[in-house]
């Protein structure tokens, strides 16, 4: 696990963060509905969040949060589903 250099938050808040997002991403790349995933970002990101906003194939994902983010609240990026299908 990499050190992530986001002043405002703890160690143990940027810990948090980093299982959170491998969580979700997981959930999402094991889901058949999920074609792919959408990195969002809030409109206010660092250069080094906006970088990454996008649309992704599902094995192609960055992982967040970023190392890079100079966002002073750390990295807000997160993760969202990009569904084939709605209903069953």
């Amino acid at each position: 696990m990499s050190q992530l250099k986001s002043p405002g938050l703890s160690s143990e808040a940027i810990a948090k963060r980093m299982a959170e997002a491998e969580d979700a991403l997981k959930r999402m790349q094991e889901n058949p509905r999920v074609s792919k995933i959408v990195v969002v970002v809030p409109a206010d990101a660092c250069p080094a969040c906006m970088e990454v906003f996008g649309t992704y194939p599902k094995d192609q994902v960055p992982r967040l949060p970023m190392d890079a983010c100079t966002h002073p609240l750390g990295c807000r990026a997160f993760y969202q589903p990009f569904l084939t299908e709605i209903y069953p």
